[in-house]
């Protein structure tokens, strides 16, 4: 068959699924434009809801901000009566004052001092209320009794300084609520209507001063006392027949009701069915006539794309001709194209070569930077570990003298903590380098935490022999307290190591360009060209000597611009070459404000001696160690080596305090955590987590399970005694 009469099949194959499924999808169409008039119902339900959740809010806010003035707390009721005034300011808002038997001692509706209505007893029964608990109260529609208007009031309780109990009563006309229903895009035939609790009418946007503090229709009330939010079909107290959605606010129970004519809903439906019908038809028939026409032109495309085909089987580059087909336009080209492949194969092949030297030679380079830096760290972790091993050989050395026992103690202490630092440092690496560090941001001073930063290193020693000159301004950041010190200390660091004797450093903070500005510069050894661009690599790092006498693991630069970068900022090296010395430039977003650099840091909690700890942990060299420091700190220590053992041993003893492992053969230490808080007898028992497992998420994670205080293996002495003294305060809470 030519190809006229495939296109004639297709077109007629075509033909009878399409007007089937635009039959389906007419049909579609009439119910997804009613969905769509119902959502629009909802939308506008939802926003009048909303707004009337917002008044609330507003109030809500305002009579907690009054419950705490001095001038209440101080029984100033006349002052108060004026601070109450001064707040509500236009909003529509009013306030009275209650006394805890109903009585309002006044009311911002009326001057001060003018007599009010005694209460009823459903205003003693809402003050009672308000009165049990701390929550703030939104009532249902009532009649005001200074006003004798219809008012709906938020209520919460306050405490005066001679211990009498008063409720702050934040009220709203019914009319105020006019502001919630939508201003735009509502038509005027939709009805919306807010309703109390109870079903009674607060507001309605026709009529309104007819029907508040009404009840609607039965069928309406029931939906609303019933607490339905789906489309209900229902009549007006006009009579019309209306779809009506309803959206109930979990703030203060209040009901919103959307209606809208029948008619009106199924006649735009009705519209837009057959405005959609009328251009299906229509684009049948256009594609009928287009495939006839566009089939004469796609036969004379491919009359000129076999020419082209039989030229490029003879060896020759086939000549582009115009088409007006786009695919047999591109054929053409595709097969001229592949004659002029042909000729450059060569080359290409060449480039591609070329560019597979290049990469090898790259990741060659990488490989050996990686080699290099693991060489680097096994060197780091030999020394203190070689120095620990000497150090209990010598404690096991019988004719070794108290002196020299004391001496091998700090020795396998210091090495100790420096295999802490070389697995925390490793740790918060990866963990910076792969973006899983969340920033706790406030407002800091740089110039503050630098400064802080200069004294703790100068406490430390560090720095000694050099001249150390700082030019420090307020610039003010937001930022993650740590993380900041962490970039700045990593930077003097560096220039304290790499600095000799008799050189100098000079730290320099200032806000210029709206930027916050930390330079620091030194005269030290300096960085060679080649290695300057690669500096802030991970595993990049310059040419150390055999015996390493400098330290460190090579990532503290990369960690420095990953930390910068997360805080939006950038950082730059420069220097002149090796021997030159070297700048360190970091540049922070300047904030609109300064706050304290460093704040003040808590004294470690006493140790109370002879307190029941329990030790959990399957390690039993980490538990008898563990339990044998505790036990000479002064504790009474109880033992136990899995979760289940814990739990039973935890319920008969009633320890004080828990230390317990994460990673135990039965339970968790997580799951052992939520039980004991779930047990009445243990749930007040101070909870410890002191585990290897040290992420973000896994501190997160022993808080929500009931954990008071989480620690990471191994912890110091002190930070443990410290721990105890904190959550065993728990018991007694």
């Amino acid at each position: 068959m030519k190809i006229r009469v495939h296109l004639a099949l297709m077109v007629g194959t075509l033909l009878v699924p399409v007007v089937l499924s635009s039959a389906l999808a007419l049909d579609a169409l009439l119910d997804g434009e009613r969905e769509a008039a119902l959502r629009s119902m909802r939308e506008a339900a939802r926003a009048t809801s909303l707004a009337t959740d917002r008044e609330w809010s507003f109030a809500a806010g305002l009579g907690h901000a009054l419950s705490t003035s001095t001038v209440l707390e101080q029984g100033d009721l006349a002052g108060f009566y004026e601070r109450a005034r001064e707040a509500n300011g236009d909003s529509g808002l009013q306030t009275a004052l209650i006394s805890s038997d109903g009585r309002q001692l006044f009311n911002t509706a009326v001057p001060y001092g003018t007599a009010i209505a005694p209460p009823k007893e459903a205003t003693r029964q809402r003050v009672a209320q308000a009165l049990a608990d701390s929550r703030h109260h939104i009532s249902r529609l009532i009649v005001g009794r200074a006003t004798g208007k219809y008012v709906a009031t938020l209520e919460k309780a306050a405490t005066l300084n001679d211990g009498r109990r008063v409720v702050i009563s934040q009220w709203y006309p019914a009319a105020h609520f006019q502001r919630a229903f939508p201003a735009d895009n509502v038509p005027s035939s939709w009805l919306i209507g807010i309703f109390d609790q109870d079903g009674v009418t607060v507001l309605r946007n026709r009529g309104p001063a007819e029907f508040v503090g009404k009840l609607p229709k039965e069928d309406l009330l029931r939906a609303i006392r019933d607490g339905r939010t789906d489309v209900l079909r229902n009549h007006s107290r006009e009579g019309t027949s209306l779809y009506t959605v309803l959206q109930r606010s979990p703030m203060s129970g209040w009901t919103v009701a959307v209606g809208v004519p029948v008619s009106e809903v199924e006649a735009a439906a009705r519209n837009a069915v057959m405005l959609s019908a009328i251009g299906v038809l229509a684009a049948l028939m256009l594609a009928i006539g287009a495939a006839y026409l566009f089939g004469k032109r796609l036969v004379r495309a491919l009359d000129h794309a076999s020419h082209a085909a039989l030229d490029l089987g003879r060896g020759m580059v086939p000549v582009i001709a115009v088409s007006p087909i786009d695919e047999v336009g591109k054929l053409e080209s595709a097969l001229h194209d592949a004659g002029l492949a042909l000729r450059r194969s060569s080359d290409e092949r060449e480039v591609l070569l070329a560019d597979a030297r290049d990469a090898r030679a790259v990741a060659e380079s990488q490989n050996r930077a990686k080699d290099d830096f693991l060489a680097m760290l096994g060197h780091e972790l030999r020394n203190p570990l070689s120095a620990i091993t000497s150090g209990i050989s010598l404690l096991e050395y019988a004719g070794a003298t108290p002196e020299t026992s004391q001496r091998a103690r700090q020795a396998i202490r210091r090495q100790c903590g420096l295999l802490v630092n070389i697995v925390d440092e490793l740790l918060d690496a990866s963990r910076v380098m792969t973006g899983k560090v969340s920033l706790t941001k406030q407002a800091l001073d740089l110039g503050a935490v630098t400064r802080a930063c200069l004294d703790s290193m100068d406490m430390r020693g560090l720095g000694k022999g050099l001249a150390i000159t700082a030019e420090i301004g307020a610039a003010p950041v937001e930022a993650d307290p740590m993380r900041l010190e962490q970039i700045i200390n990593n930077l003097l660091d560096n220039a304290f190591k790499y600095t000799p004797a008799g050189g100098a450093v000079r730290v320099t903070v200032a806000a210029q360009d709206g930027k916050a500005v930390l330079e620091v510069a030194d005269s030290g050894i300096g960085i060679s060209a080649a290695l300057l661009p690669k500096v802030f690599d991970v595993f990049m790092q310059g040419a150390a000597s055999i015996d390493r006498a400098k330290g460190g693991l090579g990532i503290g630069l990369a960690v420095v611009r990953a930390m910068v970068e997360q805080h939006g900022g950038s950082v730059r090296a420069d220097s002149l070459g090796e021997g030159r010395g070297s700048v360190f430039t970091v540049v922070l977003p300047l904030a609109s404000g300064a706050a304290p650099a460093v704040e003040a840091r808590a004294e470690p909690a006493a140790m109370a001696p002879g307190l029941r700890v329990l030790v959990v942990d399957d390690n039993d060299d980490a538990r008898e160690m563990l339990t044998q420091v505790l036990t000479i700190s002064g504790y009474t220590v109880l033992q136990a080596i899995n979760g289940r053992q814990a739990l039973l041993v935890a319920e008969r003893e009633l320890p004080a305090v828990a230390v317990i492992d994460i990673g135990l053969p039965d339970l968790s230490g997580y799951e052992v955590a939520v039980r004991l808080r779930a047990l009445a007898a243990t749930a007040r028992i101070g909870l410890i987590a002191l585990t290897g497992y040290g992420q973000d998420g896994d501190r997160s994670r022993a808080l929500e399970s009931g954990f008071d205080i989480h620690l990471t293996k191994p912890a110091k002495l002190d930070a443990l005694v410290d721990a105890i003294a904190k959550a065993s305060k728990t018991v007694g809470n």
